[in-house]
């Protein structure tokens, strides 16, 4: 540990060495390799080391790194972009990162609260936070950070369908509209008796989706919009929907995943009744 702090701190070295010294003392489970990141974290001014350091704290064990996640957040001298990094380190965290996560989503700075819905969509920890969440959703002025919290109420363990259906159907924003139709398609994949939800994709959903595939803003979305019909792809009309999409998209990264799945198309979904 004392050679690797060494290392750690010495300027002459390059930053690749000085790099592997932090990531070497992340995976030391003992007391002093955790006070001496901590104490890193907090001690030196370069962001690109700092930012790597906030890594290998958040894959420990929160169990061990909340106190001094909680204090660094808290501090009014570090700057946004740290704070942000800070928290997309715990999505590798040990341990459940939940409810702390939850605190973070109520930040002022969107980009903090970005980040938390991220990962608490990111964490292994399976939460029971979907009303919490929820509340936040309908309650969220930023586009970016609600297609965020669809994506974190997908890794809870429930939530209250027909309010996000509700949500989803308001969405003017072609991203968090097309996260919203995603984590419903997921819910719909594993559940395909949830009331109401087949007859939303067969009348609507799936329609905008293959529109979406076809003329999303970004990539991103496009592909979003891939997933979420390669999750429902047992059934006719997703199946279809991809089969257009495979056909008529310009997106080459698009056209690959429609035709992937379009071609090879998984067993059919067992749907109400079946």
């Amino acid at each position: 540990i004392a050679a690797l702090t060494q290392l750690l701190y010495d300027s002459q070295r390059s930053a690749d060495i000085r790099e592997a010294a932090i990531q070497a003392l992340g995976t030391i489970h003992q007391p002093g390799a955790l006070d001496a990141l901590t104490q890193a974290a907090l001690n030196l001014n370069d962001e690109g080391f700092v930012t790597e350091i906030l890594t290998a704290l958040g894959s420990r064990d929160f169990s061990e790194t909340q106190g001094f996640f909680q204090n660094y957040l808290r501090s009014p001298t570090v700057p946004s972009d740290l704070r942000v990094a800070a928290v997309e380190a715990l999505a590798q965290a040990q341990g459940d990162p939940t409810a702390f996560l939850l605190t973070l989503v109520s930040d002022p700075n969107a980009d903090v609260r970005n980040a938390a819905a991220w990962a608490l969509s990111a964490t292994e920890a399976t939460g029971n936070a979907g009303a919490q969440l929820l509340g936040l959703l309908q309650a969220e002025s930023d586009a970016g950070v609600r297609a965020r919290l669809y994506q974190a109420l997908g890794n809870q363990e429930s939530y209250d369908v027909p309010s996000v259906l509700t949500a989803v159907e308001s969405e003017k924003d072609p991203a968090a509209q097309v996260a919203g139709l995603d984590l419903l398609a997921k819910t719909l994949a594993e559940n395909p008796s949830t009331p109401g939800l087949q007859s939303f994709f067969d009348q609507t959903a799936i329609a905008q989706l293959r529109q979406i595939a076809l003329s999303g803003p970004t990539s991103d979305e496009r592909m979003t919009a891939i997933i979420a019909l390669t999750r429902l792809a047992g059934t006719q009309p997703a199946l279809q929907a991809l089969q257009y999409v495979a056909q008529n998209a310009t997106d080459p990264n698009v056209l690959r995943a429609a035709g992937n799945i379009a071609n090879n198309p998984p067993h059919s979904l067992p749907g109400p009744g079946k």
